[in-house]
């Protein structure tokens, strides 16, 4: 039997995951992740959320430019990411090549 978890719990364990591991390593990030908790965020008016989620996100934009940065490849990490997140990390991915073109 699976319990569910509030939104206020999911968004401490996740920042608590981020925090314990290193810079190039992506914890899994469920698929529902960031729609439930902003939905949550927005409806309570947790201020304290909402600097747990500014935080999760600046750790994770973070991570995921580090990771664009070494080419690491996207079906290496598309299994830890939200859809939200492969969006962004293609668009990481693009920049960072693009970038890198222009220089040599």
């Amino acid at each position: 039997m699976m319990i569910e978890m509030d939104s206020f719990t999911r968004l401490k364990q996740q920042l608590s995951k981020e925090y314990l591991t290193n810079d190039l390593t992506l914890t899994t990030m469920p698929v529902d992740f960031y729609p439930d908790v902003n939905s949550y965020i927005k409806d309570s008016d947790n201020k304290e959320a909402l600097v747990m989620m500014a935080k999760l996100k600046r750790i994770r934009v973070t991570k995921l430019a580090s990771l664009a940065c070494v080419s690491t490849p996207y079906e290496d990490i598309v299994a830890f990411l939200s859809p939200e997140e492969q969006v962004l990390y293609s668009e990481l991915l693009d920049s960072v090549d693009k970038y890198w073109e222009v220089l040599t």
